[in-house]
């Protein structure tokens, strides 16, 4: 999908969703939910699971205790949600294809990095530091740090703030919808990448769509039309300044 996104603009900065974009997180999420559902005799398809995608954990358990009744109170399952994925964020994380890649272009080319993401901060925390990729990015904002989540822009804007660049000169990466349409309302231009979760999804406010971070266009960066043109060349290797033999895209 093709759009006029970048046109007439300078991109000096990335931002990075990390569920989804960084690394295939997503059906650890819908697995760790239902395993907890399954206590009480409840599970929730992958259709109805895509509509709590790129939300917080809080929005996430407050709808499932009133969607299916549950007989905890919603601290319960917070906590043991909680303390499940921070502890498989710690030890699985593993990177997309083309993260390595993209990083590495990025900043060769001096791009301001940061993320922005959904997740409670310790769990990002987690994930970055255990890839090695914690130093990669100037700025991390992350669910519990603002009051309205996704599919509001106020994760983007504190993300463009925290970089001291303006909106319209950064450039987000995006899989869900709500994540979009968050970038989307902060002034972003939006790149979509597609996940077995989000693929069959419309996703109308972002400027292109693509399947990998390895298709990711570097011409992008210089106002060009959006266009998915896959990259020539997305290799592998170190990035600089951060990774390591883990973060192989």
């Amino acid at each position: 999908m093709a759009g006029a996104g970048l046109a007439g603009r300078r991109i000096d900065a990335v931002v990075f969703d990390m569920d989804g974009v960084l690394l295939d997180s997503e059906p650890l999420h819908h697995e760790t939910v239902n395993a907890l559902l399954a206590e009480e005799g409840a599970a929730l398809d992958l259709d109805s699971y895509l509509g709590y995608v790129g939300t917080t954990l809080e929005d996430t358990w407050s709808d499932l205790v009133q969607r299916f009744g549950l007989k905890r109170p919603f601290a319960y399952y917070r906590d043991r949600y909680d303390a499940e994925i921070l502890q498989q964020y710690a030890n699985h994380s593993v990177l997309l294809p083309g993260a390595v890649w993209l990083l590495s272009e990025l900043q060769a080319r001096g791009k301001r990095l940061a993320v922005a993401s959904s997740s409670r901060t310790a769990w990002v925390e987690a994930c970055l530091a255990g890839l090695r990729l914690r130093e990669c990015f100037e700025a991390v904002v992350t669910g519990d740090m603002v009051q309205r989540g996704k599919p509001e822009p106020e994760i983007y804007l504190k993300a463009a703030a925290a970089l001291g660049v303006a909106p319209e000169r950064c450039l987000a990466i995006e899989d869900a919808p709500k994540g979009v349409q968050s970038a989307h309302r902060a002034g972003m231009a939006v790149v979509a990448v597609d996940t077995p979760y989000t693929e069959r999804l419309a996703i109308p406010e972002a400027d292109a769509r693509i399947h990998t971070l390895a298709q990711f266009d570097l011409h992008w960066l210089e106002a060009a039309a959006l266009t998915p043109v896959p990259s020539p060349n997305p290799g592998r290797g170190a990035i600089p300044r951060c990774g390591d033999e883990r973060a192989s895209g």
